[in-house]
Formats: structure tokens, C-alpha cells, sequence
């Protein structure tokens, strides 16, 4: 597993929409912003190695996990990816009490690699009724290339919605590609909006529940 330091493993930027920051392993050796007009007249938050890098990097949000406890969550959104030369993919974690990961997935058995067309892609975890305090969600590079995001969504699904078999509890990180954690004072104290407000469309990047993050 890569050492960090609280350095490395946060990289504010400004160009990144509200309530999105950089992390990873090597946050300084990726550069990340939106494009206007990315896909279908809709803006798309990019990430992009500037140097060769033996690390990774992720733009990402994270927030409170109190509205979801006892649910099953997906995360979806539509990646472009170019020219990825080792591996991509949505992420997302849930974690405990003590900062202990409890449920994660990163799409590492069905990484997104090389040149794709926009694809939606999703990930789902089951969120712990009792332990669960946080959820942190994003997209990774890992390696040289460039991923475009756009159409990013959170919502609650039903049992019935199968999660990927890789899914687990996170009970071995030395043998896992590790994903950032923002400090406690960087974690959004705000809830989701109820569904009566999923169409305000605030472009502040904050979870909006069953319907799009805002990248613009």
C-alpha cells in the first residue's frame, strides 16, 4: 500500500466544481477541471495525469452517511476515457466508527482501460443500519491518460439491484488500492435534499438524491 501524507493526499483545486477536491496516492502528478459542453450540452468534470505517475488520482465528494443508513446505494455516471494506459474507475467507500472502512468498491475487476466511448458505469454498496457514519464516492487514474465524468448520480435501489462481486468489507488495505479520506472538516454537514427538492438543481456540487451531482 502507498505511504501518504496529508499532503499528497489532498490537493485542493479551484477549477473543480464545489464540493469535488483532489486525493489519491499522488494527487500532485494529475490535474483535474470541467469542460462546458462535454456531452450533450452538459458540462463533464475531467482528470488527467500531467507527468508519468506511480500513483493515482481521484476527484471526489463525500458526505454524511445518516439519510442512508440501512440501504443499498448506486452510484452511476457516464466515463469517457483516452488513451488510460493502466486502469480507471468509479469508486465508492463507506465507512465507520474510528474512520474503519466498511464497505468499498473501486471497479479494480472491471477497471475501465485504454480509449471508450461515454459509458455509464456504476457501483453499489450496501450501507451498515448502525455503523456507518460516512460515504465518500469519486472517479480514479491510475496511470497515464485522461477520463471525462459527467451525469454523476446517487440513489437508494432495492434489494433486488445486484452488487458487483468484487463489493466488500474492507478488512485487509494493505492488499486494496487505498482511496483518500478528507478530514472530518472537510466533510459536507449537510444532508441529501428531500425528493420534494431532487429538481432545485443547485450547482454547488452537492448530492442531489436520485438525480444528477452537478459537474458545472
Amino acid at each position: 500500500m502507498t505511504t501518504q501524507t496529508a499532503e499528497d493526499a489532498m490537493h485542493p483545486s479551484d477549477a473543480l466544481p464545489a464540493g469535488w477536491f483532489m486525493a489519491g496516492s499522488q494527487p500532485k502528478d494529475y490535474e483535474a477541471g470541467v469542460t462546458p459542453d462535454a456531452f450533450d450540452g452538459r458540462a463533464a468534470a475531467y482528470l488527467r495525469a500531467r507527468v508519468a505517475s506511480t500513483g493515482f488520482g481521484t476527484i471526489m465528494q463525500q458526505f454524511k452517511a445518516d439519510a442512508y443508513r440501512g440501504q443499498r446505494l448506486r452510484l452511476s455516471a457516464l466515463v469517457r476515457s483516452e488513451d488510460v494506459e493502466r486502469w480507471a474507475g468509479l469508486w465508492m467507500r463507506v465507512d465507520g466508527a474510528a474512520r474503519a472502512s466498511i464497505a468499498f468498491d473501486n471497479m479494480h475487476d472491471r477497471a475501465i482501460t485504454g480509449t471508450t466511448d461515454w459509458t455509464r458505469h456504476a457501483v453499489v454498496l450496501d450501507v451498515a443500519e448502525r455503523e456507518s457514519t460516512k460515504i465518500a464516492f469519486g472517479v480514479l487514474l491510475n496511470g497515464s491518460g485522461k477520463l471525462w465524468i459527467a451525469d454523476v448520480r446517487i440513489e437508494s435501489v432495492g434489494q433486488d439491484v445486484p452488487r458487483p462481486a468484487r463489493a466488500f468489507c474492507w478488512t485487509t488495505p494493505s492488499t486494496s488500492t487505498s482511496v483518500s479520506r478528507a478530514p472530518d472538516s472537510e466533510l459536507s454537514t449537510r444532508q441529501p435534499p428531500s425528493l420534494e427538492a431532487r429538481d432545485r438543481g443547485a450547482l454547488d456540487g452537492s448530492i442531489v438524491e436520485r438525480h444528477r451531482v452537478p459537474m458545472d
